[in-house]
């Protein structure tokens, strides 16, 4: 027998187009909005903010409703998985291991705190200010605004943690992680016990992502 021929990995599809265009949506409008912030660019940054509320109540919700890999259920696990994970290296999901969990989840949660205090946040000479400033005092809208300015370093916190795992599991585990969220698809090992990714509804994505756009935007007509 061909050991060679044997051993070779086989292709198994991974990620859902929504999950990789949710993904780099997501990130491109992050830089978007770092750009935007630290240049003063107050107008842009809150557009490119409502924006992104949009994609990221859209990929939480697919987390529920997507793929077998896009949902919350098949990645994130409990403290004794990522131990387990830890000592092995071995991940129970062809997606997300219980590390990356991790920092998928941090992402989200502090992505959803930085879009909903910038809801309600303002300049300091109150030109340009989010949908939702008008409906708190003054006061609490600065105090908002404090807060959404001191929590853009956990983001770049996320975001240099994020690109230090990449490089680490490129280099020293010989592991493409940038490749699959592109093509959707990863090489693992031919007796891998993984399937692939099943549930994926290009429909039920295209339509859902709408009902979330009008339904912010019939939100904004209401509050403003």
């Amino acid at each position: 027998m061909n050991r060679t021929t044997a051993a070779a990995p086989r292709r198994i599809k991974v990620w859902d187009l929504p999950v990789r265009i949710s993904h780099w949506v997501m990130a491109g409008l992050v830089i978007g909005l770092l750009v935007t912030g630290w240049r003063g660019m107050l107008g842009p940054h809150m557009q490119l903010g409502q924006i992104l509320l949009v994609v990221l109540v859209f990929r939480i919700v697919w987390g529920f409703l997507g793929s077998t890999t896009a949902r919350f259920s098949d990645f994130v696990r409990g403290p004794g998985a990522v131990m387990a994970y830890l000592r092995t290296g071995i991940s129970p999901t062809p997606g997300h291991s219980p590390v990356g969990a991790l920092s998928v989840v941090a992402m989200l949660v502090v992505l959803a705190w930085q879009v909903g205090t910038g809801l309600f946040a303002q300049d300091q000479i109150g030109i340009d200010q989010g949908p939702f400033a008008g409906m708190v005092s003054g006061s609490l809208s600065s105090r908002i605004s404090g807060w959404h300015a001191t929590s853009k370093w956990l983001v770049l916190a996320l975001i240099v943690l994020h690109v230090v795992a990449i490089f680490y599991y490129a280099i020293a585990k010989r592991l493409d992680l940038v490749g699959p969220m592109v093509t959707g698809s990863k090489k693992v090992a031919p007796d891998a016990p993984w399937r692939e990714t099943s549930g994926y509804n290009l429909l039920l994505a295209t339509v859902l992502l709408a009902l979330i756009a009008g339904g912010w935007f019939a939100i904004l007509k209401l509050a403003l």
